[in-house]
């Protein structure tokens, strides 16, 4: 465990054997193709970005017009925008080198996070584990292999940017500038990064045990700041119609959910192996389920009072997993409820509890093994990792990993057989929309996609027919019309 500990505790060397197990994990996201998923309208197709052409910086930056926004993707987000334009302009349409890029973001945002995790936990092994965990965890491929995901990992990069900039200067207790901009620029990567400084507000009070009040001016600056870009993209998105339905019909069905959906994201954490790009909504109901989910969120919260005293660090860290996911929590009624590329922020708090409680164990000389079983776990992140960027290089194969995943999620069979149809394989995606007849048969979207495919093979008379032919020969008939 020494030896260990030695060649991880330098500077170079732990940032080096971090990137390069980063890079040897990730670096199947790196292929000539892109998922059609959001991608085609926003990068390859897109008229203001995909041109390269550097005098559209003013649409990005100034033209507010509703053409312009909703070919950006109904968001102001200029940095963003402005990133994937250079990034069009240096490679064109090669999309292995902007998939390349999206790694390099990444990557430099975990360097950055290790950099963090060694300034609350120390230089120590328990501060590059925890910074490993994060890196290497396979619920972050959305937001890797996703060219339409680069806001993610950009923003990230920025945001962890403010942080390091806002602990460097918490020492001199100063009001840092660099901070401020990198928050601003996160911001305007993607704007669930907002909640930045709630996190370093915690960072304050739980690590450096500072009343907000003892630097008022310092909070008020950020407050403001924040006030001022909330209001802009709130405007733009309600002018944009950005937000969804409401998915709950009571403040107490509201809470069910997202604790269900608390529950959901920390069992992905843990245990990574149904990842998808869809899940089935919350109902909120009373059941094993909800019970569960009150309960473990009650003990994290009793855990994080019960820590703030003698490890702070923990308490920062479920801290920041809540706060993280506040604005992508079922009250703003977005248009998915529950996303792996909504846990990127989330997951970073998760991790730091993990490394305080590496630490807290470090000190115990009676357990030497837990160094070989948390290397153990890094590998087998890495592991799952590699084989989670491989759905990742088509339509068929992601939309397919989907439907093995989560089953019971209509839109991930449609997705499939979608993707199947489109790839010129109808008969198969026939197979799998009859295969799951059973259980999504009485639903209009399963009837609309199967006549779409029919229609495509120029079979009119099944794609016109109401009833869908089993193969023991019975029929299913679609729902009525309202």
């Amino acid at each position: 465990m020494r030896a260990i500990e030695a060649a991880l505790t330098p500077p170079v060397r732990s940032y080096g054997v971090l990137v390069l197990l980063g890079t040897l994990a990730w670096m199947g996201v790196i292929h000539d193709g892109y998922v059609s998923y959001d991608t085609g309208w926003l990068w390859d197709q897109n008229p203001v970005l995909s041109s390269g052409d550097l005098g559209r910086l003013g649409d990005i930056w100034t033209n507010f017009s509703i053409d312009t926004r909703l070919a950006l993707g109904a968001e102001y987000l200029p940095v963003r925008d402005t990133n994937t334009l250079l990034d069009f302009l240096l490679f064109g349409k090669d999309w292995r080198l902007h998939h390349a890029a999206n790694l390099a973001w990444y990557l430099a945002g975990c360097a950055l996070f290790l950099s963090i995790c060694r300034k609350l936990l120390g230089a120590g092994l328990p501060a590059w584990l925890a910074a490993s965990w994060f890196t290497l965890h396979p619920v972050h491929t959305e937001n890797i292999a996703w060219l339409a995901g680069r806001k993610d990992v950009l923003g990230l990069t920025l945001a962890l940017a403010a942080w390091r900039c806002w602990l460097q200067a918490r020492e001199d207790s100063r009001l840092n500038l660099p901070a401020l901009l990198f928050f601003i620029l996160a911001v305007w990567s993607k704007n669930t990064y907002i909640v930045l400084p709630a996190i370093l507000l915690m960072c304050d009070g739980l690590v450096y045990r500072q009343h907000p009040w003892a630097r008022k001016m310092h909070w008020l600056t950020w407050a403001a700041l924040t006030a001022t870009l909330v209001a802009l993209s709130t405007q733009l998105g309600k002018a944009m119609h950005l937000f969804g339905e409401q998915h709950y019909t009571g403040i107490v069905q509201g809470m069910a959910m997202q604790c269900q959906l608390w529950l959901r994201d920390l069992a992905h954490m843990a245990w990574p192996m149904d990842l998808a790009m869809t899940y089935p909504v919350p109902s909120g109901a009373l059941g094993p389920w909800l019970v569960g989910a009150i309960g473990t969120l009650t003990v994290l919260l009793v855990w994080a009072i019960k820590a703030r005293a003698t490890a702070p660090v923990i308490s920062l860290g479920i801290a920041t997993f809540i706060i993280a996911s506040l604005p992508t929590s079922v009250f703003i009624s977005l248009q998915n409820v529950a996303a792996d590329r909504y846990l990127l922020l989330p997951s970073a708090g998760i991790a730091l509890c993990l490394g305080a409680l590496l630490k807290t164990a470090w000190s115990d000389a009676r357990m030497p093994w837990l160094t070989g079983v948390s290397l153990l776990a890094v590998c087998t992140l890495g592991t799952l990792s590699a084989q989670q960027t491989q759905h990742w290089r088509s339509d068929v194969s992601l939309w397919a990993a989907s439907a093995r995943a989560q089953p019971s999620v209509l839109r991930n069979v449609l997705q499939h057989a979608k993707a199947l149809n489109n790839a010129g394989e109808s008969k198969r995606a026939l197979e799998v929309l009859q295969s799951t007849a059973d259980r999504f048969g009485k639903q209009a979207r399963f009837f609309q996609v199967r006549g779409t495919i029919h229609m495509k093979t120029n079979d009119i008379t099944r794609a016109s027919s109401p009833n869908l032919q089993e193969p023991d020969g019975s029929v299913v008939t679609p729902p009525p019309k309202n």
